[in-house]
């Protein structure tokens, strides 16, 4: 957990084609604790998040680029 103890969660739907929405979590906790640790560590187990973590990187223009000009 960040020393902070904040932390800001973001989840949307992974085909965008039909529309999406965004889901958002704010979790403050200023002093975390070994039941907080072992309740993430359950939580995490029971429904397989982050078992197998990868990172994807997805660039988009807001606007369409123009090759004749840049």
């Amino acid at each position: 957990m960040a020393e902070s103890g904040k932390v800001l969660g973001i989840a949307t739907e992974y085909d965008w084609s039909n529309g999406s929405s965004f889901d958002f979590l704010w979790l403050d906790i200023p002093e975390w604790t070994e039941e907080n640790e072992q309740l993430a560590r359950e939580i995490s187990k029971k429904y397989h998040v982050f078992d197998n973590p990868k990172m994807t990187k997805y660039r988009s223009q807001e606007y369409p680029i123009d090759d004749e000009n840049t």
